[in-house]
């Protein structure tokens, strides 16, 4: 079972750093006590990780590295 520390937030946008003029946006969450399958899930589900912090792009305009 997924254990999310905290609810997912939306990180303040700052300037795309792979598309010039572009801003990116990031959604994370931290989380813990997950099995092999729940890593699986999250990251057949566009979710990419660093240990326990999980983001993924959430831009309102750009969806160009979703």
């Amino acid at each position: 079972m997924i254990r999310i520390d905290a609810e997912p937030r939306l990180a303040e946008a700052v300037a795309c750093p792979y598309l010039p003029g572009k801003s990116f946006v990031q959604r994370y969450f931290f989380a813990s006590s997950l099995s092999e399958s729940d890593l699986g899930s999250l990251l057949d589900s566009g979710w990419r990780h660093f240990g326990s912090f999980f983001f993924r792009p959430d831009c309102p305009s750009c969806q160009a590295c979703e």
